[in-house]
């Protein structure tokens, strides 16, 4: 079993990604920090999601038989635009 990881005191927060705020009033860029601030466990687990999605992308980039296709770069592309979105979720859950 996991050790449940506890929130860090606000002195050593990372800033959080004016993505999560857009459009929103004060209110509301309160209420969405401190639910992030203070749900470390279901962030880690986001994110160890998005890990075992880039895994499943690397899997498929080595398998060889890929290129016996001849849209094998279309297949590129897509796997290229899925791991680049990817890795824009996992920047916004880059507060830990």
């Amino acid at each position: 079993m996991k050790t449940r990881v506890q929130p860090k005191p606000a002195a050593e927060h990372k800033k959080l990604s004016t993505d999560w705020f857009a459009g929103k009033n004060d209110k509301d860029k309160e209420a969405i920090e401190f639910v992030l601030r203070n749900n470390v466990a279901l962030i880690q687990a986001v994110l160890d999601v998005i890990d075992r999605y880039e895994k499943e992308e690397d899997r498929g980039e080595t398998n060889l038989t890929q290129y016996d296709s001849p849209a094998w770069g279309y297949k590129q592309a897509d796997r290229n635009g899925a791991r680049r979105a990817l890795q824009k979720v996992k920047n916004l859950f880059n507060i830990l």
